[in-house]
């Protein structure tokens, strides 16, 4: 048995407003294999973001308690800032749900491409510059070169998405997570950033964590998954063991509420 490439135990994440304490995810465990794609599903709220907003660091850590965060050979859980700011995006890459407000809408494309470089591999100038334009290239924006010096609103909704994916990936990480990715898409345009998504996992060998309400994006990219409700994991197996025999009844509402289109049904008038 090898070792798992990320492995959490017992997180809970409280937030304290002026109603008192809120547990926005309450003892949650799970295991992410090198290679391999965990799904977490369940409806707005369930505590699927902001388990893997915890792992990366970006919540107040006040708030956020664990017996173990154990990632990419170092203890997350007690990391520092500094160290923090040096996994994300160098070893833990994140593709967050909402491109238009994730980009800098005053900086150029370019800008925010080449800064990846700059900060985690040490790149500048001409060498920056075509690492941005190769990512680009990469993830299917047309004439790249020219698009750098274009601003986040010039681009549309699928575009800006491959942006971020490119974002994600420049330096290569162990672990890609992306949350909610093909959310507010055309289904053609879900379809080519499902497909990238899978180019880029094979191309540079990365574990992907796929946080998602859309079981039917899960059916097609997953090997495993965790069903969350209330901040809690209530199911979890391999994708086809759990879509053709869920156990809980919350995992059996969720599957009768996809549609069916294999199945007859009787017209009225």
């Amino acid at each position: 048995m090898t070792a798992a490439l990320l492995s959490i135990r017992n997180l809970t994440v409280r937030f304290h407003g002026e109603r008192g304490e809120t547990v926005a995810v309450d003892g949650v465990s799970f295991d992410l294999n090198a290679g391999e794609t965990l799904a977490i599903v369940g409806e707005s709220g369930s505590g699927k973001s902001v388990t893997m907003l915890a792992v990366m660091g970006l919540l107040a850590k006040a708030g956020v308690t664990a017996d173990n965060i154990f990632g990419c050979g170092r203890n997350l859980l007690n990391a520092g800032d500094v160290e923090m700011r040096a996994i994300r995006g160098r070893q833990i890459g994140m593709i967050f749900q909402d491109p238009m407000t994730s980009l800098n809408p005053v900086l150029t494309i370019g800008r925010q491409l080449t800064e990846m470089f700059e900060i985690h591999l040490g790149l500048s100038g001409a060498a920056s510059r075509k690492g941005a334009i190769d990512l680009l290239n990469l993830v299917g924006v047309p004439s790249a070169g020219t698009r750098l010096k274009d601003y986040p609103h010039q681009f549309s909704g699928g575009m800006r998405q491959r942006v971020m994916i490119a974002m994600a990936v420049a330096c290569k990480p162990q672990i890609l997570i992306a949350d909610e990715p093909t959310t507010a898409l055309d289904v053609t345009i879900q379809a080519q950033i499902l497909e990238i998504l899978s180019g880029l996992q094979s191309e540079f060998g990365m574990a992907m964590i796929m946080i998602s309400h859309d079981l039917g994006v899960v059916a097609g990219i997953a090997d495993r998954m965790l069903v969350m409700h209330s901040g809690r994991i209530v199911e979890q197996g391999l994708v086809d063991d759990v879509f053709a025999n869920p156990q809980m009844p919350y995992t059996r509402s969720l599957l009768a509420a996809v549609p069916r289109f294999d199945l007859e049904t009787e017209m009225t008038p």
